[in-house]
């Protein structure tokens, strides 16, 4: 349990992967040149402190009543699996696009966790008959929708249709599952989790697809630490799984006896694992080509770039590169099967994964599922 999560507060949290060392490069690097380039944002970075780092944002552009004061907005770092994985959270409101997403988009080695919508159910459904399904967001290519309870507060410009319902978890099977208009992409869920024993202890929680879990009101934090605790669970798995297919070499040196030459080489110590994208259908003509677009000169709508290292009639294999940083890999497109092979690369890393795999469930099949997760769909 994290100390800060003692005091009262409403905790927003987002998961981050991370290819830095520790926070601490943060400050070497990176803070200096992102203050540079907004200009009207200062930032200070403490720690560690008990196992976490601490970010502070200084908004120069909004001054408090105080002179001289601005507002500032105070974020929590934790790191885990060997410094992999940040956990960024808060018990404030700060603007998060304005502050910490704008950091985390600013730095090339860092990139937003994947919460897919496999994960998104099974969580959903591990608290059946306690929860409650309060409001979900849903996506298609072309257009976005948002469902919430008669009481809720929609916000009419953030999805293209938005609506109040008088029974969210039917809409929710109608909608997402039924497909009365073609499939839906999950991308958020607001559930209410809620214990009756001695007394009644309740939490709302939203969880989103970009790495995001939080509390949407004060509620108990108990029932918040045990949702997290399965968050980390899963991550935990995605991370090893991973790690585990990366190839990982190491130099070694060899002198020959006679000459006295030294050979310096490089051993092969892990070899390359595929990692499994498990579709709903088979991949037809059309789908294989498209796949072969999106992660080879589709740019604009996939952030990928690459090239086909190999083709048959009814096989291609792509290395294909993330725009935003996030490392390279080789796909491999099977025509007339219901999989697609991600081999990792030395430069694969879980950000890499979630970058093919989230492209894959918005622009071929929201149904798709990770290998780790095939035991607990």
């Amino acid at each position: 349990m994290l100390s800060s999560f003692e005091r009262r507060g409403v905790i927003k949290e987002i998961f981050v992967w991370s290819e830095l060392g520790s926070p601490n490069e943060l400050r070497k690097e990176w803070l200096p040149q992102f203050e540079a380039a907004v200009k009207t944002l200062r930032v200070d970075l403490k720690g560690p402190i008990d196992d976490e780092w601490i970010l502070k944002f200084t908004d120069l552009e909004r001054p408090t009543q105080t002179p001289g004061v601005y507002e500032e907005s105070i974020f929590h770092v934790r790191a885990h699996f060997n410094d992999t994985l940040w956990e960024i959270y808060t018990l404030e409101r700060p603007r998060f696009g304005r502050t910490i997403d704008s950091l985390i988009r600013f730095v090339p080695k860092l990139g937003y966790t994947l919460f897919p919508p496999s994960f998104i159910k099974n969580l959903m459904e591990s608290y059946d008959p306690y929860q409650e399904l309060m409001t979900f967001k849903a996506q298609r290519d072309y257009f976005s929708i948002e469902v919430g309870n008669p009481h809720e507060k929609i916000r009419r410009n953030f999805a293209d249709l938005s609506y109040k319902s008088s029974n969210v978890p039917e809409d929710f099977v109608t909608l997402v599952e039924k497909r009365p208009v073609g499939p839906l992409m999950l991308t958020s869920a607001d559930i209410k989790i809620t214990y009756h024993s001695s007394e009644e202890r309740t939490c709302r929680i939203r969880i989103n697809i970009d790495g995001r879990l939080s509390q949407v009101q004060r509620g108990d934090k108990d029932i918040f630490l045990e949702v997290r605790k399965r968050v980390l669970n899963f991550l935990s798995k995605k991370s090893e799984e991973v790690l585990y297919s990366i190839p990982v070499s190491q130099i070694e040196t060899v002198e020959d006896p006679k000459s006295g030459t030294k050979i310096i080489s490089k051993k092969i110590i892990q070899q390359s694992k595929p990692i499994l994208i498990k579709l709903r259908k088979e991949i037809d003509r059309s789908d294989y080509n498209k796949i072969i677009g999106l992660f080879t000169r589709n740019f604009r709508q996939s952030n990928f770039f690459g090239a086909i290292e190999k083709q048959s009639e009814s096989l291609c294999l792509v290395r294909t590169t993330g725009a935003d940083g996030a490392g390279d890999a080789l796909v491999e497109i099977p025509l007339a099967k219901d999989t697609i092979f991600i081999h990792p690369q030395p430069t694969t890393t879980p950000r890499t994964v979630d970058r093919i795999y989230r492209t894959i469930l918005e622009k071929l099949d929201v149904d798709s599922i990770l290998a780790a997760q095939i035991a607990e769909a």
